[in-house]
C-alpha cells in the first residue's frame, strides 16, 4: 500500500521554491483552496473504505492549515500578509463548530460499560510484555499520557505536594505537550497521579524509549499508526465487555480511561469529573474539551489499595 503524501510538507517545498514577490493574499487564498481539495479526497476515499470519521474534511483542513503556518513562521518563509490569511472562512469556522457540538453529544450515548480495575491489572501484566508497542499501550492506560509525551518529552520527577492518597502513586510532571509556544499561561509542571507505582513507570519508560528511539515529538508520533493495530490486536480481558481495545481504539483514549479512574481514586478535593481530568490530563483550565474525555462510564469497586503507603496494591497478590 503507497503511503499517504505529506501534503503540509509539499505546500512548505512549494512555498520555498515560489519567488518572494509572489508569496501574497491570492496565493494564500489558493493554498486555502488546495487544502480544502485535497483533504476532502482524502475524506472521500476513506468513506469508501468504509473508515468512519467523526468530522468532515473541514477539522483536517483546520489542522493542517495551523501546522502549515507554524511551520512557515519557524522558517521564517512567508510574510505575516500571507500568513494571516492561512485560516478557515467564518462560514466554515462555524459549520466546524456546529460538527464538533453534535459530535460531542452524539458520542455521549450508548457507552459501553466495563469495571476498571481488571483492566489496570491486565495493564500492570502487560508491562511486562517482550512488545514495546503493547507495553507502551498499558502505559497509556496507568498514566494517562499522550505517545510524544511517553516516548520523548515527559519526565516523571518526584511529588513536591502533600495528598491524602500513597505518593509512591503520584509523580511531578514537565514536558506536557500541546502548549501553545509563547502562552504565558502554559502549563510547565503539574502534580499527577499514576495507576501503577512511579518507579515502574520509570524503569518502563526507559526500555521503551531505547526500543521505540524519538528525537523530537513529531518524530514520535510515527509510531501512532502501529500502536492503534497493536491495541485492536489485543486478546479481550477475561470478565470484561468483548472487544475493549477495539472501542478504546488508540493511545489518546486511554487517557479517557486514565481520567475516569482518577475521580474515583484520587479526587482528594471532591471535584467534579470535568475538573478532575482537566488537571490530571494537563489541559489549562476546564474548557469544552474536556467534555471529550468524559465518555468512558468506569466503574470502579475501590479494590484497588492507592490510599496506605507502602501497602500491596492489591489485597491479593497480582
Amino acid at each position: 500500500m503507497r503511503p499517504r503524501v505529506n501534503f503540509v510538507e509539499l505546500s512548505v517545498q512549494k512555498i520555498q521554491n515560489t519567488p518572494a514577490e509572489r508569496i501574497n493574499e491570492a496565493l494564500a487564498a489558493q493554498f486555502v483552496q488546495d487544502f480544502h481539495a485535497h483533504f476532502k479526497t482524502l475524506h472521500t476515499i476513506d468513506a469508501a473504505k468504509g473508515r468512519v470519521r467523526k468530522l468532515s474534511h473541514l477539522s483536517s483542513v483546520q489542522t493542517n492549515l495551523s501546522r502549515f503556518k507554524k511551520i512557515l513562521a519557524a522558517r521564517n518563509l512567508a510574510p505575516d500578509k500571507f500568513l494571516k490569511h492561512m485560516h478557515l472562512s467564518t462560514r466554515d469556522c462555524t459549520a466546524l463548530k456546529r460538527e464538533k457540538l453534535e459530535n460531542k453529544r452524539s458520542s455521549s450515548i450508548h457507552l459501553v460499560k466495563f469495571h476498571a480495575e481488571p483492566v489496570i491489572i491486565h495493564c500492570i501484566k502487560l508491562l511486562s510484555d517482550r512488545s514495546c508497542h503493547v507495553r507502551c499501550i498499558a502505559l497509556a492506560f496507568l498514566t494517562g499520557r499522550r505517545t510524544a509525551e511517553l516516548l520523548y518529552s515527559m519526565t516523571f520527577g518526584p511529588p513536591t505536594e502533600k495528598h491524602s492518597t500513597d505518593l509512591r502513586y503520584w509523580t511531578n510532571v514537565t514536558g506536557i505537550c500541546k502548549q501553545r509556544h509563547g502562552d504565558q499561561e502554559a502549563v510547565l509542571s503539574r502534580e499527577i497521579p499514576l495507576l501503577v507505582d512511579r518507579v515502574t513507570v520509570l524503569d518502563s519508560l526507559k526500555l521503551i524509549r531505547k526500543e521505540m528511539p524519538c528525537g523530537s515529538v513529531q518524530d514520535a508520533n510515527r509510531y501512532a499508526k502501529q500502536l492503534s493495530r497493536t491495541m485492536k490486536s489485543l486478546p479481550d480481558i477475561e470478565g470484561q465487555p468483548p472487544n475493549l481495545f477495539k472501542i478504546v481504539r488508540n493511545i489518546h483514549n486511554c487517557r479517557k480511561f486514565y481520567a475516569s479512574v482518577c475521580f474515583e481514586y484520587f479526587n482528594e478535593q471532591n471535584c467534579s469529573n470535568a475538573r478532575v481530568a482537566a488537571d490530571y490530563l494537563g489541559h489549562k483550565t476546564m474548557s469544552d474539551t474536556v467534555i471529550t474525555y468524559l465518555s468512558f462510564l468506569t466503574q470502579c469497586d475501590g479494590s484497588l489499595n492507592y490510599r496506605s503507603a507502602n501497602g500491596p496494591l492489591l489485597k491479593v497478590p497480582i
